[in-house]
């Protein structure tokens, strides 16, 4: 999920993230997450369609510490990749 340029696309996002998150749990596949400037959303999604025990790695993390909180606490098996971004904002 991506808004860093604009939410035109948003329903298109959420319904491209849901499906694809739908496959990669039936295939039992582990995660790799992108996200940016996307916090109100990919919470409650990844809360809604992931198992709790799923591995996960958020890559390139730059959105709200709040939204890092929130994610490490539902998801035990959760990893974030931080980047220099991040540090200087």
């Amino acid at each position: 999920m991506d808004y860093h340029q604009g939410k035109e696309h948003r329903t298109i996002q959420i319904e491209v993230l849901r499906r694809q998150l739908k496959i990669a749990i039936r295939l039992n596949k582990p995660l790799v997450i992108h996200t940016r400037q996307a916090d109100e959303d990919i919470v409650p999604i990844l809360i809604e369609e992931v198992p709790v025990h799923w591995k996960i790695h958020v890559h390139c993390f730059t959105d709200a510490y709040t939204t890092a909180e929130k994610l490490m606490a539902h998801f035990p098996n959760l990893k974030l990749g931080i980047t220099g971004t991040y540090l200087i904002k």
